[in-house]
């Protein structure tokens, strides 16, 4: 069997078309606007936690531990972004190989 067959007859895709933006074909339409959103809003959390970051960093006046505080704030907004683009990446990968042109 085709997988490529199944996924259009049983979820409304089919392959070698793109999204719309004025109607939804399928379930990996939904999935990709999705995942848009969701990079849209991690991107604005990310830039935020920089900012925060970079306050305490600034206001800690040389206190050791309100110094650690701030570089790992700034740690983990830059490893968290990481992690959502390298999965965005993934995703995208995925269903390009099973032929789906997101």
């Amino acid at each position: 069997m085709n997988v490529g067959r199944i996924i259009e007859t049983y979820l409304g895709v089919t392959f070698g078309e793109t999204c719309s933006t004025e109607e939804i074909i399928g379930i990996f339409c939904i999935i990709g606007r999705l995942i848009n959103y969701l990079l849209a809003i991690v991107g604005a959390i990310s830039l935020v936690m920089f900012v925060v970051g970079g306050l305490q960093y600034m206001i800690s006046g040389g206190d050791e531990k309100a110094l650690t505080t701030a570089k790992a704030t700034l740690t983990y907004a830059v490893l968290g972004l990481f992690i959502v683009l390298l999965s965005s990446v993934i995703v995208s990968t995925v269903l390009s190989a099973i032929g789906f042109k997101p």
